[in-house]
């Protein structure tokens, strides 16, 4: 066996995702053609567009125009768009690309049994692979979970793949991920040493170079220290990116409305008194430089507090004693007597205002 088949398929169910899928498939991102990129920007003209347009616009227009035609013209917010197919080789493995990923891709057409939208190779990257973008249409509706499946479903693919394909370029179909315990583990690591050094001629093998890089690269710190080699210092351009992001996206202004109010902007005026001394006196003389002052706050209206209780009245604070006075209650003798007092008081005001007044005798004329 030349090395193990690779058979990847995902979902991709965003607005807009089919765009960008196709916008890298097809290297329109400049973005990912950098200096510290995993593309080889020298072998992008190498790779090759097997199906579909060539641009990501045109694959675009084409998923659109097919849903169109099947009576489609909204899809939900959750909906599939599109299932992205991935299909590798190892790298070096000396198959000839250009005849297994034609096959690859007439297996996808049979296999889902859905439109393609875009199929291309790429060879600028460790591993040439094929992304094939097909279009969930089935019986005039889009329904992603029935080209996805379930986990029978993928692993039918990749018996079906392995079967048609994979097998007649001498490709082994990978086994099912296990969890090897630590004893296994270490085992398989002193197998594969031993391996190494009665045959270090076999670290020129791309395939054995490419695994053994793979392994590493999980965790350089420990090899590097146990070869007394320090770990690279380098660059690190997409944190920096995203740091420079960070500090120039734009912000909105600070809301100068607060829970108790508004607060009037804070003005801060420089006293020019000194300004032209400053310029006279010696560096680092720190008590010479102008002074700046806020304008004084204006002072809140006064507020007038009174001490006022559930069962007691302001007006029955005694500011003097610090206490409330005592009411005498309805019921006893002393509020009785002093009623009486003043509805006596009352009747004779209002007796003494309804007297009748004396009438004047008449003169006697002589």
């Amino acid at each position: 066996m030349i090395g193990v088949q690779f058979v990847g398929v995902k979902s991709l169910s965003k607005p807009g995702m089919v765009r960008t899928a196709a916008r890298h498939n097809l290297r329109e991102i400049q973005a990912e053609l950098g200096a510290t990129s995993h593309i080889d920007s020298n072998r992008t003209h190498l790779n090759e567009v097997l199906f579909g347009p060539y641009d990501a616009d045109g694959v675009s227009a084409l998923a659109k125009s097919l849903m169109s035609a099947a009576g489609i013209s909204k899809l939900r917010k959750d909906a599939v768009r599109a299932v992205e197919l991935v299909v590798g080789l190892p790298p070096a493995s000396g198959i000839d690309t250009e005849a297994f990923f034609a096959d690859a891709l007439a297996w996808a057409r049979n296999f889902f049994d859905v439109p393609v939208l875009s199929a291309v190779v790429h060879v600028d990257e460790d591993a040439p692979h094929i992304h094939v973008l097909l279009l969930p249409l089935v019986a005039g509706r889009m329904v992603g979970s029935a080209v996805m499946g379930n986990r029978s479903r993928l692993q039918a693919m990749h018996a079906d793949f392995h079967a048609k394909v994979g097998s007649r370029y001498g490709l082994a179909r990978a086994n099912p991920a296990k969890r090897l315990t630590g004893d296994i583990r270490r085992k398989a690591a002193r197998t594969a040493l031993e391996c190494i050094v009665d045959a270090p001629q076999r670290m020129r093998e791309p395939n054995v170079m490419h695994a053994l890089l793979d392994v590493v690269a999980a965790k350089p710190e420990q090899v590097l220290a146990a070869l007394g080699l320090s770990v690279p210092v380098g660059s690190d351009e997409k944190r920096t990116k995203e740091w420079i992001r960070i500090w120039t996206k734009p912000q909105k202004c600070e809301s100068r409305t607060k829970p108790i109010g508004v607060v009037s902007p804070f003005a801060i005026e420089v006293d020019c008194a000194n300004a032209a001394e400053v310029n006279s006196v010696e560096d680092g003389d720190a008590n010479s430089y102008p002074v700046y002052r806020g304008s004084s706050p204006t002072p809140p209206e006064a507020v007038t507090y009174s001490r006022e209780t559930d069962e007691r009245e302001s007006s029955q604070w005694d500011e003097s004693r610090g206490e409330f006075r005592e009411v005498p209650r309805s019921n006893n003798g002393e509020a009785r007597r002093e009623v009486r007092r003043l509805l006596s008081a009352s009747r004779e005001e209002r007796e003494d205002s309804c007297e009748p007044l004396e009438q004047e005798e008449p003169e006697e004329v002589a």
